[in-house]
């Protein structure tokens, strides 16, 4: 996985993989180059996170089409769809300048912080 990994990366391809909010990092999210991605509460459909942190790159809105659904995988799909429409608006744009796109619109920055009652 981590050879076809770099190969993706090397021939251009931005990576996006579920990476959970807390704990150990899974791979692929953890290869080099790869955007770790997971969901973040706080988003709505048409927002995402950038939370540079341990854990995730990014996030995006966890909330499922069907009642139960959530978490990690959910948000970089979500996430994913969102470079697919910058990408159609912008077909030439770098991966840099995807990133800095994100960066950019990101609606909320830093971890999603929950505090008890």
């Amino acid at each position: 996985m981590r050879a076809a990994c770099a190969a993706a990366v090397a021939r251009g391809g931005l990576l996006c993989a579920s990476s959970p909010a807390q704990g150990e990092g899974v791979y692929p999210a953890n290869y080099p180059q790869v955007l770790r991605v997971t969901g973040d509460a706080r988003c709505a459909e048409l927002e995402w996170s950038w939370l540079n942190s341990a854990q995730a790159d990014f996030a995006a809105c966890v909330h499922g089409t069907y009642p139960g659904q959530s978490g990690a995988s959910l948000g970089c799909a979500a996430l994913s769809g969102h470079i697919a429409g910058f990408l159609v608006e912008h077909p030439e744009a770098s991966n840099e300048q995807v990133i800095e796109w994100l960066r950019h619109n990101a609606r909320f920055r830093g971890p999603e912080r929950r505090f008890a009652p």
